[in-house]
């Protein structure tokens, strides 16, 4: 699996976002941050929720020392971030008509095959595009 180099932390560890994938014939597997010894989702590990601006965050705080990216990028590629994650969820819900818990009642209401195959071939990979044109840039 090809990644895109985000940066290097304060050791010289590199860190790279692995490439998009299409995993199980049904969703996106995305978000993966990896280095030498790691791998780490994008959403969990690097994130703060209790400051927005929280330093550890991998694309906006000071996690890395050096960045393949400016400042504005990396808020460009945390907002891409979030809305992958948010349509990814969103397309396993209308996909499914539920949260994969038990069965929902409320399936035959929810489910909207149309609207999550948009999403996933046609949304998902327009925003993978997006955060490569920020990414392509960087060290190989």
């Amino acid at each position: 699996m090809s990644s895109k180099f985000l940066g290097r932390d304060a050791e010289g560890v590199g860190y790279s976002l692995a490439d998009a994938s299409w995993d199980c014939d049904w969703y996106w597997g995305y978000g993966y941050i990896k280095s030498r010894n790691s791998h780490q989702h994008a959403d969990s590990e690097y994130k703060d929720d209790n400051n927005e601006y929280g330093d550890n965050n991998i694309f906006t705080g000071k996690f890395l020392a050096t960045k393949s990216f400016t400042e504005a990028e990396g808020w460009k590629l945390r907002e891409l971030m979030a809305t992958f994650y948010q349509l990814k969820k969103q397309a396993e819900l209308l996909g499914r008509g539920g949260m994969h818990i038990t069965s929902n009642p409320m399936a035959d209401y929810l489910i909207n095959k149309g609207e999550a195959e948009r999403i996933n071939k046609l949304v998902l990979p327009k925003l993978f595009e997006e955060v490569n044109k920020i990414l392509d840039k960087g060290e190989k």
